[in-house]
């Protein structure tokens, strides 16, 4: 934390960048006799030495990206290349008896410093990195990007975007880290978007390597949201075919459609982010798949992720468009057909996977308009505090708590009609019996709905309720957990 804080001035931070990497490129090299003649756990702790250096570094980037300091695009020139560096030559076998450095954390380390990087580029010097990237993982030569003291030979067996090559595959979140971070203005280095987010989308949908992707998806999703307009035919047609060969199509392995569904809510989101008009039938095509029992729990989780930009590609870091309100018009555009759609029945595939939706939705319902949208909502998220997954329930719950905690105008009514069903609802998961195991968050949840609860209605209506809501506190008092214990203190 002190070294985060002390090394934010130019001078210092290019000293720590210096002795830093250098002590990475130490620790890297000494992998090669600890792999081979020491033990497992003497690599794990260089890899960790090296995680906690990098993470230092991306740390202190953030926070200078943060106060718009000027010094960060030198970085591109020198320190960036050694990066690469560390891992092409590794990865690629020219320096054989090493572990390959591509399945630690240290290539998410360098990625995100790669991404903060290339993204305070001004839009002339980003296009001509984003030229020399393009020629490293398409044509053979990442010697253009990965140098120190000498650089990486052009190989012809390097082209990790190829659905047929699995050399330097680890190496793709170092090539999308830089594509995402790009400005919208700045030019994608291809012939046809087009074909490219194609040559993507099914390097991504048939690759076997998860961080390939992972990594190949966030960029076809950063793409489309920043040039849409560029590519209309690949939304109307290619993503169409993709969703008929590969989502609708009941004779393919589960998870390959899983799969297929995981690249087409990524276009969703980058869509939805922009409000770009076709963004909301391909959403209801997801809610089309609630029927099919095999994949409908799968393609609810998916639906109710797309609001929820947290932790994708789809970011003002990443110089993504976001547009104002863009969930609340999801939410107006949807609400109504999930609202219209759910049938309360018992046992059924399609009503469980509306309850698993919303449930995942509701975390990213905007707070100004929160009682509006949830009151829409009310009889699934009250069939929701029965859910198996205990996530998901402390999810429904956690939207209670917004409710009485922001005590927005409707509330009272919202919570008053179905008070009753609440309160016992909260105890039933306040309390660990066995056989019923329960999270920290899912308790804490719920006692912070009892707390809220009781602050916003009038004593008359929560009196019925007193003495056995104080008898169940009594003994959440003991709980192992002191956040648990806390927040049955604050509700009493």
């Amino acid at each position: 934390m002190c070294l985060e804080n002390l090394c934010l001035p130019s001078d210092l931070f290019s000293r720590l960048c210096i002795h830093f990497l250098t002590k990475v490129e130490i620790l890297v090299e000494s992998l090669v006799k600890v792999s081979s003649d020491g033990t497992p756990s003497q690599m794990d702790q260089s890899i960790a030495y090296s995680h906690a250096l990098l993470r230092t570094i991306s740390v202190v980037l953030d926070k200078k990206r943060e106060k718009d300091h000027v010094d960060i695009p030198k970085y591109i020139e020198r320190f960036v290349p050694r990066l690469y560096f560390l891992f092409f030559n590794n990865a690629l076998g020219f320096q054989e008896g090493r572990p390959d450095l591509g399945e630690t954390i240290l290539v998410t380390d360098i990625a995100e410093i790669i991404s903060t990087v290339v993204g305070c580029l001004d839009r002339e010097r980003q296009e001509s990195w984003i030229n020399t990237a393009f020629e490293a993982y398409f044509r053979g030569k990442p010697g253009l990007i990965a140098f120190s003291h000498t650089s990486v030979p052009d190989t012809n067996v390097f082209s990790p975007i190829e659905t047929s090559q699995t050399i330097g595959e680890n190496l793709m979140p170092l090539f999308t880290s830089a594509v995402v971070a790009l400005r919208s203005e700045t030019s994608i280095p291809h012939h046809s978007l087009r074909k490219l987010l194609n040559q993507l989308a099914l390097a991504a949908f048939t690759c076997e390597n998860p961080r390939k992707k992972i990594a190949l998806t966030g960029a076809v999703a950063s793409i489309l949201n920043k040039h849409a307009e560029e590519c209309p035919e690949f939304i109307e047609a290619d993503m169409e075919k993709f969703w008929s060969d590969n989502v609708k199509d009941s004779t393919l392995p589960v998870m390959k459609r899983n799969e297929a569904l995981m690249i087409w809510s990524a276009v969703c989101q980058a869509l939805v982010a922009r409000n770009h008009p076709k963004a909301f039938p391909m959403v209801k095509k997801i809610l089309g798949l609630f029927d099919d029992a095999t994949i409908s729990q799968h393609a609810a989780r998916c639906f109710g992720q797309i609001p929820n930009l947290e932790g994708s590609t789809i970011s003002k870091k990443n110089h993504a468009i976001i547009r104002l309100l863009y969930v609340q018009k999801l939410l107006n555009t949807i609400g109504p057909e999930i609202k219209a759609n759910y049938t309360p029945a018992i046992a059924s595939a399609k009503s469980d996977a509306y309850l698993t939706a919303v449930s995942t939705l509701t975390p990213s319902i905007p707070k100004g308009t929160y009682t509006q949208t949830i009151d829409a909502f009310i009889p699934l998220l009250l069939r929701g505090l029965e859910l198996q997954d205990l996530a998901l329930r402390a999810n429904v719950i956690d939207s209670f708590v917004t409710i009485v905690t922001k005590n927005e105008k409707g509330a009272n009514e919202v919570i008053a009609t179905h008070l009753g069903t609440l309160i016992g609802a909260m105890l039933k998961n306040i309390r660990t019996e066995e056989g019923m195991p329960l999270t920290v968050r899912l308790k804490v949840c719920a006692l912070r709905f009892l707390t809220g609860v009781a602050g916003m209605m009038n004593q008359e209506d929560i009196q019925p309720f007193k003495s056995r809501v104080l008898r169940e506190l009594q003994v959440v008092l003991d709980d192992r957990s002191k956040a648990v214990r806390h927040e049955a203190v604050a509700a009493r």
